[in-house]
């Protein structure tokens, strides 16, 4: 029996059917555990013949699932547990955002495409794989909590405690080309002081950090900072900032400022260098004191196009859809930028999506057995050759 057969209609069905079954369960970031959903999995897989262990804390817990089979090589599938809120229900088209539905061909629900459908689809592979006696290595399931956060917390306890990954593939969805890398992020505060004075005083204007820190965002915005490119990211770097505050008082001349900046990162970008051409930028305007607060950084990546993994999943993708699919990278920072330095990671590839982390989020069904194969068959290959 070909267990990777794309046209098998109940294997599809079966996908399709634990998708919505996922979908149903809230983990919402920030609002809802992912207790309810990894206990769901967790049963699942000892029900369908793969053991697997709930690691992490009570209210944030990952699923952890290790499948042997010979001495090849070790591939994780990985997929994240929580979805972003949902947001109004009355913005959805379906009667709620945690029960799926099927219209004009779309299978609509909160997390269908990021990442339920991965879960789903990772978790049957993994039982077929597990009866195939080609399969001669170790698959790896990893579903990890607390990522849509940003924090990685989930993921960070699943290396501890998972066998080193010779290849990852993540759960994201994207039709059409295969993604093998994605821009990191810096995230900092810049806090500028000025000097106060009264509004109206004829003799002293004092030094206004408001106006000074608009013109260090101006600045900053014009720099290669906002607007660098490299192989596979022609979209480039990205500087924005996000939030700001400043003033106390209607009528005094404001002598704080502060602005939060997110830096997208290239590969190619080293955190200190960004950080000293931030400072450079206000050196120029703001002879006043300042100062940058780190608050969150992952590297970007770029698996080399050249290695086995991304060359096997290239193959059996064209096999698979009957095309070639060229090799890009995602603008949205990833899991990947945290595993990059374990193993060579498919950041994205699957079905066709849409509206991900907005209302309605979607997915095409069509798509599925397509995927299946690629996915089924680069497990086999991989850890197999």
């Amino acid at each position: 029996m070909d267990r990777s057969l794309s046209g098998n209609g109940l294997l599809i069905q079966e996908i399709i059917d634990l998708t919505s079954q996922l979908v149903g369960i809230p983990a919402q970031t920030d609002l809802n555990s992912e207790k309810n959903i990894a206990g769901f999995i967790h049963t699942w897989l000892n029900e369908n013949g793969l053991p697997s262990q709930i690691i992490g804390p009570e209210q944030h817990p990952s699923v952890l699932c290790v499948l042997k089979k010979g001495n090849g090589a070790v591939l994780w599938l990985e997929s994240p547990l929580d979805t972003v809120p949902a947001g109004d229900p009355a913005n959805w088209r379906t009667k709620s955002p945690f029960r799926t539905e099927i219209i004009n061909g779309r299978m609509i629900g909160r997390g269908v495409a990021d990442a339920r459908l991965a879960i789903a689809m990772f978790s049957i592979l993994a039982r077929e794989v597990s009866q195939d006696h080609t399969f001669k290595g170790t698959l790896v399931l990893a579903f990890d909590a607390d990522e849509q956060s940003g924090r990685f917390t989930g993921i960070k306890q699943i290396i501890q405690r998972a066998p080193k990954a010779d290849g990852i593939i993540l759960g994201y969805q994207g039709a059409g080309e295969i993604s093998i890398g994605a821009r990191g992020i810096l995230r900092l505060w810049i806090h500028i002081q000025g000097k106060s004075a009264h509004p109206g005083s004829r003799s002293c204007r004092g030094v206004n950090a408001i106006n000074q820190m608009a013109q260090v965002l101006l600045a900053l915005s014009e720099t290669a900072l906002a607007n660098h490119t490299e192989p596979h990211f022609p979209f480039g770097s990205q500087l924005q900032p996000t939030l700001i505050k400043g003033g106390d008082a209607l009528n005094r001349v404001p002598d704080q400022c502060s602005a939060f900046i997110d830096v997208r990162l290239l590969p190619s970008m080293d955190k200190a260098q960004v950080i000293n051409q931030i400072a450079a930028v206000i050196d120029d305007i703001h002879d006043g004191h300042y100062t940058l607060e780190e608050v969150q950084y992952y590297p970007g990546f770029l698996t080399p196009p050249d290695s086995q993994l991304v060359q096997i999943v290239q193959e059996e993708a064209q096999q698979a859809a009957g095309k070639a699919l060229p090799l890009v990278a995602s603008g949205p920072t990833s899991v990947g930028c945290v595993l990059a330095d374990q193993a060579p990671v498919i950041n994205c590839f699957g079905v066709e999506s849409g509206n991900v982390h907005a209302d309605n989020e979607w997915i095409l069904p069509d798509d599925i057995p397509t995927v299946y194969q690629t996915w089924y068959r680069t497990v086999i290959r991989f850890c197999s050759e």
